[in-house]
């Protein structure tokens, strides 16, 4: 007489089909709600990155051109302290030639004395500024007078 723990299944081998293939031997395989839960995983994880992954590529435009506008100023104001005029546009091209994203344009409006600089990336909506007299890059706008306006 069989025991009762042989007649009863195990949980483990009854949770596994094992089906009979085509040459009549049995394949061992994922059942299709297996199959669909793996790829709604798969959906949910690419749902979140996705957007999290776009969201750090306009953070690196916007870094760009900070440290852009940045350097160019010090370059400015270390050019107006030294001449009392501001530098030649081809020394601000080197500049920017050398600080190494073709995509950051970067305009210089004002004075020597009252002066800001601006800037944007090719990629990105947002135009920062700095001015002669403000240590932080904003995001902003320059006035023809070299004044930063708030956005």
């Amino acid at each position: 007489m069989d025991s009762p723990a042989a007649i009863i299944p195990t949980y483990a081998a009854a949770s596994r089909r094992v089906a009979p293939g085509p040459s009549g031997a049995r394949e061992h395989g994922f059942t299709l709600v297996e199959l669909l839960v793996v790829i709604m995983i798969i959906g949910i994880l690419a749902a979140i990155a996705i957007p999290t992954f776009i969201n750090q590529r306009q953070l690196a435009y916007d870094a760009a051109v900070q440290s852009a506008v940045a350097i160019v100023k010090s370059d400015v104001a270390r050019t107006v302290s030294e001449t009392g005029d501001f530098p030649l546009e081809a020394d601000l091209t080197r500049i920017l030639e050398a600080d190494g994203d073709p995509a950051v344009t970067v305009a210089l409006t004002g004075t020597p004395d009252v002066f800001c600089i601006s800037g944007t990336h090719a990629q990105s909506s947002t135009t920062w500024a700095v001015g002669r007299n403000t240590g932080l890059v904003r995001a902003s706008t320059c006035s023809e007078t070299g004044e930063i306006q708030t956005n």
